[in-house]
């Protein structure tokens, strides 16, 4: 069986579909609903990441489990899969933990650019 069919067989395809249209929205609806409520500027990158983030896991679910009217099982065959599905997490978590030893950084940065004498030093 080939790697298209398979994440045919396993709905892979529909679930990343599924997920980049549903994440799209969010994402303009956020560009949208932000500024309304007056968030920081940063909140929607933060947003537009935790988006981001989700699709690899949302395709390492849809792999491994399989929605039946039983109710959630894990596919057959992928009992193998359950390495994938760690070494996914693990991944997920690591880039977790890069990008929040990098916020700090941001953090002192978006300070910086709004301390009162960086404001009246352009004047």
């Amino acid at each position: 069986m080939s790697v298209f069919a398979e994440l045919k067989r396993r709905k892979v395809l529909k679930v990343g579909g599924a997920y980049l249209v549903v994440g799209w929205l969010l994402v303009q609806a956020a560009s949208i609903g932000f500024p309304a409520f007056e968030a920081p500027p940063w909140a929607l990158r933060v947003f537009i990441f935790v988006v981001m983030l989700g699709f690899p896991i949302a395709l390492v679910f849809a792999w491994v489990f399989d929605v039946t009217a039983d109710g959630v099982r894990t596919a057959p065959s992928s009992r193998a899969s359950v390495g994938v599905f760690v070494v996914a997490a693990a991944l997920a978590t690591l880039a977790v933990a890069i990008w929040l030893s990098g916020i700090s950084k941001f953090l002192r940065r978006i300070n910086s650019s709004w301390s009162p004498s960086a404001r009246t030093s352009n004047c």
